[in-house]
C-alpha cells in the first residue's frame, strides 16, 4: 500500500493531520486493512472537504438553530456554535463531545476546539468510528450502511463514492 501516493490525493491538507491518521488510526481505529483504511479516508476525506477544515463551516447565527436541541445535549445558549461538528466526523453536540471527552480522557467540554487538532481529531474519529462498530461495515463491503452510521442518511453520497475511488487507485499506485 502506497501512503504517499493516498497523501498525494489530499493536497491541501492540514500539516500533521496525515502523521497522526497513520500512527493513531491503525491502532486506535483498528484501520487494519485497506478497505479498512479506505473507507475511513473517504468518509473523512467527505466530513473535511478533502481534510482541509476539522470544524463545521458557518458562525454562531447559523448554529444557533441547534441551541436547546435535546437530542444533541445542546442545553445551554450558545452550544449549537460551541459544540458544532468537529474533528474528522465531526462530532457533535454537547452529548457527543461529553462522551469522547469520557471515553477519551480530554478535556472537551471546556476546550471543544482541541477537535481541530491533528491528534485530536483523529482520536474522537476513530473512538466514534469503534464504537459504531464501522469497521463492521467496512468489512462487509457496505459503504451505503457505513454512511448512514455515519451522517444519519446518505448525505453527499456521490462525494464520498469518488473519494473511495481516487484512494483506492492511489492505494495501489
Amino acid at each position: 500500500m502506497n501512503l504517499q501516493a493516498i497523501e498525494s490525493v489530499f493536497p491541501k491538507a492540514i500539516a500533521g493531520l496525515f502523521e497522526a491518521i497513520w500512527t493513531v488510526g491503525e491502532t486506535d481505529g483498528e484501520l487494519t486493512t485497506p478497505r479498512r483504511l479506505a473507507y475511513f479516508l473517504a468518509q473523512t476525506a467527505h466530513e473535511t472537504g478533502g481534510f482541509r477544515w476539522l470544524r463545521e463551516l458557518g458562525g454562531p447565527s447559523y448554529f444557533a438553530r441547534y441551541d436547546g436541541r435535546q437530542d444533541l445535549g445542546n442545553n445551554r445558549r450558545g452550544d449549537g456554535y460551541r459544540f458544532r461538528g468537529g474533528g474528522l466526523l465531526m462530532l457533535t453536540g454537547r452529548h457527543n463531545f461529553e462522551k469522547a471527552e469520557q471515553a477519551l480522557n480530554l478535556p472537551l467540554i471546556s476546550k471543544p476546539e482541541l477537535v481541530e487538532t491533528p491528534e485530536v481529531a483523529v482520536r474522537t474519529a476513530t473512538w466514534f468510528w469503534t464504537t459504531h462498530r464501522c469497521n463492521d461495515c467496512a468489512d462487509a463491503g457496505d459503504f451505503t450502511r457505513l454512511t448512514r452510521v455515519i451522517n444519519g442518511g446518505l448525505n453527499g453520497m456521490k462525494d464520498r463514492l469518488a473519494w473511495l475511488k481516487r484512494i483506492e487507485e492511489a492505494m495501489y499506485e
